[in-house]
């Protein structure tokens, strides 16, 4: 069976042409539907970047609040070990004082041992 030819005049007449698929309404909804996806993610996100940011600062002023605190509590600790070492170094003088005297009496004590015999004292 041979098919026959029909005019640009006639299919027009047998089969008017399709509405473009931007006009109809489901694509129309799909594309405001889409749009309105991205513009939401692009706001989630700008949202979360801001949260990100004031959390850092936030963390950023901790850690240098804490980092202070460390600081002051090893300028203390230092202080103390300073304080400590210049009062072990008076100790040590002191011992120092102490043994140097107790030796020169050690010395006294000998030599009186030695020059005077023990049969001489008499008490």
């Amino acid at each position: 069976m041979k098919q026959k030819k029909l005019s640009s005049e006639q299919t027009r007449e047998v089969s008017p042409e399709p509405e473009p698929e931007r006009n109809k309404a489901p694509y129309k909804a799909a594309l405001e539907l889409e749009l309105w996806k991205e513009l939401e993610q692009e706001k989630f996100m700008k949202e979360l970047d801001m949260k990100a940011e004031a959390r850092m600062k936030q963390i950023t002023i901790e850690w240098k609040k804490k980092e202070a605190e460390r600081e002051e509590e090893a300028r203390r600790q230092i202080n103390e070990y300073n304080r400590l070492k210049e009062k072990m170094k008076l100790a040590l003088k002191d011992l120092e004082r102490r043994e140097s005297h107790v030796l020169e009496e050690e010395r006294k004590v000998y030599e009186y041992k030695h020059f005077y015999p023990t049969s001489i004292l008499i008490w």
